[in-house]
């Protein structure tokens, strides 16, 4: 789940400082996998995002939204 979050931080729309913590977190079974995660980042931020590790051992990030 780390790795993930820690693709996800790096992959946000624009930068947001370091990935400070993940709030909490989902996988789903597919063709690989999904994370969904909660982060707050460096700047006080907070973003729900959804990882993708694919089968091959790569992600890729598939949702980013800011959180209010």
């Amino acid at each position: 789940m780390q790795a993930a979050a820690r693709y996800a931080a790096a992959h946000l729309p624009q930068s947001h400082g370091a990935l400070v913590e993940v709030t909490s977190a989902q996988t789903q079974v597919v063709a690989g996998t999904n994370r969904r995660m909660a982060l707050r980042m460096a700047d006080g931020t907070r973003w729900s995002v959804t990882v993708w590790h694919r089968l091959d051992g790569s992600f890729e990030l598939t949702d980013a939204q800011q959180m209010p």
